[in-house]
Protein backbone atom coordinates (compact mmCIF):
# COMPACT_ATOMS: atom_id res chain seq x y z
CA UNK A 1 0.00 0.00 0.00
CA UNK A 2 0.92 3.13 -0.79
CA UNK A 3 1.28 6.10 1.44
CA UNK A 4 -1.70 7.79 -0.70
CA UNK A 5 -3.86 5.24 0.25
CA UNK A 6 -2.38 4.84 4.13
CA UNK A 7 -3.83 8.19 4.16
CA UNK A 8 -6.91 7.87 2.35
CA UNK A 9 -7.43 5.07 4.66
CA UNK A 10 -6.89 7.14 8.25
CA UNK A 11 -8.81 10.04 6.85
CA UNK A 12 -11.73 8.15 6.57
CA UNK A 13 -11.38 6.11 10.05
CA UNK A 14 -11.20 9.75 11.90
CA UNK A 15 -14.43 11.01 9.29
CA UNK A 16 -16.12 8.34 11.31
CA UNK A 17 -15.02 8.97 14.97
CA UNK A 18 -15.65 12.84 14.20
CA UNK A 19 -18.97 11.90 12.39
CA UNK A 20 -19.95 10.03 15.69
CA UNK A 21 -18.64 12.06 18.28
CA UNK A 22 -20.27 15.24 16.40
CA UNK A 23 -23.83 13.10 17.93
CA UNK A 24 -22.25 12.65 21.21
CA UNK A 25 -21.82 16.62 21.33
CA UNK A 26 -25.05 17.31 19.83
CA UNK A 27 -27.11 15.16 22.29
CA UNK A 28 -25.03 16.81 25.51
CA UNK A 29 -26.04 20.09 24.10
CA UNK A 30 -29.32 19.16 23.63
CA UNK A 31 -29.48 17.41 27.41
CA UNK A 32 -28.19 20.75 28.58
CA UNK A 33 -30.73 22.43 27.06
CA UNK A 34 -33.78 19.83 28.50
CA UNK A 35 -32.42 20.73 32.15
CA UNK A 36 -32.11 24.69 31.24
CA UNK A 37 -35.77 24.44 30.40
CA UNK A 38 -36.77 21.74 32.77
CA UNK A 39 -38.08 19.24 30.03
CA UNK A 40 -37.89 16.00 32.02
CA UNK A 41 -39.12 13.34 28.83
CA UNK A 42 -36.24 15.26 26.93
CA UNK A 43 -33.54 15.09 30.01
CA UNK A 44 -34.62 10.93 29.81
CA UNK A 45 -34.39 10.95 25.62
CA UNK A 46 -31.03 12.89 25.59
CA UNK A 47 -29.14 11.36 28.03
CA UNK A 48 -30.47 8.06 26.41
CA UNK A 49 -29.26 8.97 23.45
CA UNK A 50 -25.57 10.50 24.52
CA UNK A 51 -25.28 7.28 26.64
CA UNK A 52 -25.79 5.31 23.38
CA UNK A 53 -23.32 7.85 21.12
CA UNK A 54 -20.39 7.79 23.53
CA UNK A 55 -20.32 3.76 23.32
CA UNK A 56 -19.05 3.53 20.28
CA UNK A 57 -16.47 6.44 20.60
CA UNK A 58 -13.49 3.92 22.81
CA UNK A 59 -13.72 1.31 19.61
CA UNK A 60 -13.21 4.10 16.70
CA UNK A 61 -11.16 5.98 18.31
CA UNK A 62 -8.70 2.86 19.17
CA UNK A 63 -9.76 1.55 15.10
CA UNK A 64 -8.66 5.37 14.10
CA UNK A 65 -5.42 5.09 15.86
CA UNK A 66 -4.32 1.47 14.57
CA UNK A 67 -5.21 1.98 10.85
CA UNK A 68 -2.05 4.11 11.21
CA UNK A 69 0.65 1.52 10.50
CA UNK A 70 2.74 2.62 7.44
CA UNK A 71 6.41 1.88 7.14
CA UNK A 72 7.38 5.37 6.22
CA UNK A 73 11.42 4.64 6.47
CA UNK A 74 10.65 1.59 4.12
CA UNK A 75 8.69 3.59 1.67
CA UNK A 76 11.08 6.44 0.96
CA UNK A 77 13.70 3.94 0.86
CA UNK A 78 11.78 1.95 -2.19
CA UNK A 79 10.97 4.16 -5.25
CA UNK A 80 7.56 3.89 -4.12
CA UNK A 81 7.71 7.70 -3.20
CA UNK A 82 8.75 8.85 -6.89
CA UNK A 83 6.20 6.58 -8.60
CA UNK A 84 3.11 8.08 -6.20
CA UNK A 85 4.68 11.43 -6.82
CA UNK A 86 5.01 11.22 -10.51
CA UNK A 87 1.86 10.43 -11.00
CA UNK A 88 -0.05 13.13 -8.85
CA UNK A 89 2.99 15.29 -11.18
CA UNK A 90 1.39 13.85 -14.40
CA UNK A 91 -2.29 14.80 -13.07
CA UNK A 92 -1.10 18.22 -12.57
CA UNK A 93 0.81 18.53 -15.97
CA UNK A 94 4.38 19.75 -14.22
CA UNK A 95 7.21 18.20 -16.19
CA UNK A 96 9.53 16.45 -14.27
CA UNK A 97 12.83 14.23 -14.52
CA UNK A 98 14.12 10.92 -12.96
CA UNK A 99 17.17 12.18 -11.00
CA UNK A 100 20.05 9.81 -10.33
CA UNK A 101 19.79 7.83 -6.91
CA UNK A 102 16.77 8.11 -4.66
CA UNK A 103 16.12 11.59 -6.20
CA UNK A 104 13.35 12.79 -9.06
CA UNK A 105 14.03 16.59 -10.68
CA UNK A 106 10.99 19.33 -11.17
CA UNK A 107 13.09 21.85 -12.84
CA UNK A 108 14.55 23.85 -11.87
CA UNK A 109 13.86 22.25 -8.08
CA UNK A 110 15.08 18.93 -6.71
CA UNK A 111 13.74 16.43 -4.46
CA UNK A 112 15.03 13.95 -2.58
CA UNK A 113 14.18 11.38 0.22
CA UNK A 114 15.84 11.50 3.89
CA UNK A 115 14.67 7.91 5.11
CA UNK A 116 16.31 8.46 8.61
CA UNK A 117 14.24 11.62 9.61
CA UNK A 118 11.13 10.26 6.92
CA UNK A 119 10.79 13.40 5.25
CA UNK A 120 11.87 14.87 1.95
CA UNK A 121 14.40 17.12 0.90
CA UNK A 122 12.90 20.03 -1.71
CA UNK A 123 16.14 22.09 -2.63
CA UNK A 124 18.39 21.19 0.52
CA UNK A 125 15.31 21.79 2.91
CA UNK A 126 13.30 19.55 4.95
CA UNK A 127 9.82 18.59 3.90
CA UNK A 128 7.58 17.24 6.21
CA UNK A 129 3.95 16.48 4.40
CA UNK A 130 4.52 13.28 2.68
CA UNK A 131 1.39 13.13 0.64
CA UNK A 132 2.22 12.87 -2.89
CA UNK A 133 -1.04 15.64 -3.55
CA UNK A 134 0.68 17.90 -1.27
CA UNK A 135 4.17 17.19 -2.30
CA UNK A 136 2.92 17.81 -6.45
CA UNK A 137 1.09 21.03 -5.40
CA UNK A 138 4.14 23.02 -3.37
CA UNK A 139 6.42 21.67 -6.72
CA UNK A 140 3.97 22.94 -9.19
CA UNK A 141 3.98 26.42 -7.15
CA UNK A 142 7.78 26.51 -7.14
CA UNK A 143 8.01 25.37 -10.83
CA UNK A 144 5.92 28.00 -12.03
CA UNK A 145 7.15 31.26 -9.81
CA UNK A 146 6.03 33.89 -12.81
CA UNK A 147 8.02 34.52 -15.78
CA UNK A 148 6.10 36.63 -17.79
CA UNK A 149 8.07 39.22 -19.51
CA UNK A 150 6.32 42.13 -17.03
CA UNK A 151 7.57 40.56 -14.00
CA UNK A 152 11.39 39.46 -15.37
CA UNK A 153 11.64 43.11 -16.45
CA UNK A 154 10.53 43.93 -12.71
CA UNK A 155 13.23 42.26 -11.38
CA UNK A 156 15.48 42.87 -13.89
CA UNK A 157 15.28 46.69 -12.99
CA UNK A 158 15.30 45.19 -9.40
CA UNK A 159 19.00 43.95 -9.86
CA UNK A 160 20.17 47.08 -11.78
CA UNK A 161 19.25 49.45 -9.47
CA UNK A 162 20.42 46.93 -6.76
CA UNK A 163 24.17 46.49 -8.55
CA UNK A 164 24.86 50.09 -8.75
CA UNK A 165 24.55 50.26 -5.20
CA UNK A 166 26.56 46.89 -4.55
CA UNK A 167 29.12 46.75 -8.14
CA UNK A 168 32.05 46.10 -7.18
CA UNK A 169 33.61 47.09 -10.86
CA UNK A 170 32.24 47.47 -14.29
CA UNK A 171 28.64 46.90 -12.82
CA UNK A 172 29.86 43.69 -11.88
CA UNK A 173 28.43 42.14 -8.88
CA UNK A 174 28.04 38.79 -6.87
CA UNK A 175 24.65 37.46 -6.79
CA UNK A 176 24.81 37.07 -3.06
CA UNK A 177 25.65 40.75 -2.14
CA UNK A 178 22.74 41.21 -4.81
CA UNK A 179 20.68 39.28 -2.22
CA UNK A 180 21.49 40.52 0.78
CA UNK A 181 20.63 43.85 -0.26
CA UNK A 182 17.20 42.66 -1.17
CA UNK A 183 17.22 41.26 2.17
CA UNK A 184 17.42 44.47 4.04
CA UNK A 185 14.04 44.90 3.81
CA UNK A 186 12.14 43.71 6.61
CA UNK A 187 10.06 40.30 5.22
CA UNK A 188 11.73 40.05 1.85
CA UNK A 189 14.02 36.96 2.87
CA UNK A 190 10.77 35.15 4.05
CA UNK A 191 8.90 35.70 0.91
CA UNK A 192 11.88 34.66 -1.27
CA UNK A 193 14.25 32.40 -0.55
CA UNK A 194 17.46 31.80 -2.21
CA UNK A 195 15.90 28.74 -4.47
CA UNK A 196 13.17 31.60 -5.71
CA UNK A 197 15.56 33.95 -6.30
CA UNK A 198 17.90 31.56 -8.18
CA UNK A 199 14.50 30.21 -9.99
CA UNK A 200 14.12 33.91 -11.27
CA UNK A 201 17.49 34.42 -12.38
CA UNK A 202 17.41 31.27 -14.59
CA UNK A 203 14.15 32.85 -16.08
CA UNK A 204 15.68 36.22 -16.60
CA UNK A 205 18.69 34.16 -18.12
CA UNK A 206 16.36 31.90 -20.03
CA UNK A 207 14.42 34.93 -21.74
CA UNK A 208 17.25 36.95 -22.88
CA UNK A 209 15.86 39.68 -24.77
CA UNK A 210 15.18 42.25 -21.77
CA UNK A 211 17.26 45.07 -21.42
CA UNK A 212 17.25 48.00 -18.48
CA UNK A 213 15.81 51.81 -19.28
CA UNK A 214 19.62 52.41 -20.40
CA UNK A 215 19.11 49.54 -22.67
CA UNK A 216 21.90 47.65 -20.98
CA UNK A 217 21.67 43.76 -20.91
CA UNK A 218 22.81 41.20 -17.77
CA UNK A 219 24.81 38.43 -17.98
CA UNK A 220 25.01 36.10 -15.55
CA UNK A 221 28.40 34.19 -14.68
CA UNK A 222 29.35 30.79 -12.44
CA UNK A 223 32.17 30.81 -10.17
CA UNK A 224 35.88 30.71 -11.81
CA UNK A 225 37.04 28.94 -8.79
CA UNK A 226 36.34 27.28 -5.07
CA UNK A 227 33.55 29.95 -3.67
CA UNK A 228 31.49 29.42 -0.67
CA UNK A 229 28.02 27.56 -0.80
CA UNK A 230 26.60 30.77 0.28
CA UNK A 231 28.16 32.94 -2.54
CA UNK A 232 26.52 30.30 -5.42
CA UNK A 233 22.61 30.16 -6.20
CA UNK A 234 21.78 26.80 -8.30
CA UNK A 235 19.21 26.03 -10.48
CA UNK A 236 18.04 22.50 -11.93
CA UNK A 237 17.73 23.57 -15.53
CA UNK A 238 14.57 22.69 -18.29
CA UNK A 239 17.04 19.38 -19.59
CA UNK A 240 17.71 18.52 -15.59
CA UNK A 241 21.33 19.88 -16.23
CA UNK A 242 22.69 21.97 -12.78
CA UNK A 243 23.47 25.62 -13.19
CA UNK A 244 25.26 27.71 -11.08
CA UNK A 245 25.35 31.63 -10.91
CA UNK A 246 28.00 33.56 -8.94
CA UNK A 247 27.61 37.31 -10.02
CA UNK A 248 26.17 39.11 -12.62
CA UNK A 249 27.14 42.28 -14.69
CA UNK A 250 25.32 44.75 -17.50
CA UNK A 251 26.18 45.52 -20.70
Amino acid sequence: MGIENALTQIISDVNELIKNESKYLKALKALKRACELGDVSQIVKQKNASVEAIRSLPAETETASNSWQFDTRSYLESDEWKVELAEELDKLGVRYLNGVGNNILVPPNSVSASPSSQRLIINKKPWSKLRPTEVANHLKSLASVSSSDRSLQVFLNSLYWASKISSQSDNWVQMSDLYNHFCDAPGWEADNPRQSFAQQAYNLNKAGHLLTKDNKKIYFEGPTGKAKNSDVFSVVADDGRSIVYFAVYFK
